[in-house]
């Protein structure tokens, strides 16, 4: 289910309930979990907003929307709404800038800071 399916779907039934698997439109991205866990975030931030009532997806994975990098976050925007015909080639051409880079880290793409293990737990 689209975000303009659920959009068109609510508008003339407002009430409806409606729910979706969300792993679907990542399916390409399988290999790279930073990539993945974004496009099911701005998925589920979209539609949410258009009436989706329940998305099956590992809710732990999913990175806050606003914390994901701002280029992967335009990228993963392109794609889910296909604004430009270039989208999904950059998107896989930034996969593969993440995926074999090992100087890129975690916080480059989530704009966190990763947790530090302490004697104590995560600080």
């Amino acid at each position: 289910m689209t975000v303009g399916a659920l959009h068109d779907l609510y508008l003339p039934y407002p009430g409806c309930k409606t729910s979706s698997g969300i792993s679907n439109i990542s399916f390409s991205f399988q290999d790279q979990d930073r990539v993945l866990e974004a496009m099911h975030s701005v998925f589920l931030f979209h539609a949410i907003k258009t009436g989706l009532s329940m998305g099956t997806v590992n809710a732990d994975q999913v990175p806050i929307y606003n914390d994901i990098d701002s280029r992967l976050g335009e990228l993963r925007e392109a794609c889910i709404f296909n604004t430009r015909s270039t989208a999904t080639v950059e998107l896989f051409d930034y996969r593969e800038e993440i995926n074999f880079d090992t100087t890129v880290a975690p916080e480059i793409v989530t704009g966190k800071t990763p947790a530090k293990k302490t004697g104590k737990g995560l600080l």
